[in-house]
């Protein structure tokens, strides 16, 4: 993993089995706007993250090098060597080839709350209505962050009651 730093951006390379786009899209998480094919706006780690693919590369836009790993690399867990895990289970043939349909996936180190929260919304409903109903509901009791808004608080959510989250 190679870091390249680019004006007000970080340019990640050399980063195996990672694909930020993929992991967004695979439903464990459902903050993120794809703008484009290239392009996605990840909200994690308390703050908005645009994400650009670029060739074989990743370029993160408006964060430096400290914040990305102080936060962002425990968050997209690039610690941790994905391919030895999917070299160790080589000689199953079925888990070999879910390893290869969902090359990149990274298992992303989520807020626990949000996390549990999301889950229970998650229940009978589809993707893009679990996004808009999180997406409300961080508008309606999160902390504005630039444009977007952070998820709320234990507290907050208990402060707006089940008639308020209604």
């Amino acid at each position: 993993m190679k870091f390249t730093k680019t004006e007000n951006h970080l340019l990640l390379s050399d980063c195996k089995n990672f694909d930020p786009f993929v992991s967004c899209e695979c439903g464990q998480c459902f903050r993120f706007n794809k703008n484009s094919d290239n392009e996605y706006v990840l909200f994690a780690c308390d703050r908005p993250l645009t994400i650009r693919k670029q060739g074989g590369d990743w370029l993160f836009l408006d964060i430096t090098e400290e914040e990305f790993k102080r936060s962002f690399v425990p968050y997209f867990d690039l610690e941790r060597d994905y391919g030895k895990i999917i070299t160790g289970y080589s000689n199953d043939a079925s888990i070999a080839r879910a390893a290869i349909a969902g090359s990149g996936i990274r298992i992303f180190r989520q807020d626990a709350f949000e996390t549990v929260i999301s889950f229970i919304i998650s229940a009978n409903n589809n993707i893009p209505r679990i996004k808009k109903i999180i997406e409300s509901l961080c508008e309606l009791l999160g902390e504005r962050v630039g444009d977007s808004y952070s998820f709320p608080t234990p507290e907050s959510i208990v402060k707006a009651g089940v008639e308020g989250l209604a």
